[in-house]
């Protein structure tokens, strides 16, 4: 089970950096407003903080 759960998480973990790729790619195409795209980035930094955590706290079991 924990195999598969680390797996997951950094599945989860690689569709969060594209996710915030291609809101960058979106920015600079001018697809996204400045504020907008830095609210979004800043949950995505968040959200990575946590899922880094996790995955280095199964890691380490």
């Amino acid at each position: 089970m924990d195999g598969q759960f680390r797996h997951f998480v950094s599945i989860a973990i690689g569709s969060l950096m594209e996710l915030k790729t291609q809101l960058l790619i979106a920015g600079r195409l001018g697809y996204t407003s400045e504020p907008d795209s830095a609210a979004v980035l800043a949950l995505l930094d968040e959200v990575a903080k946590i899922s880094f955590g996790l995955k280095k706290a199964i890691d380490k079991r």
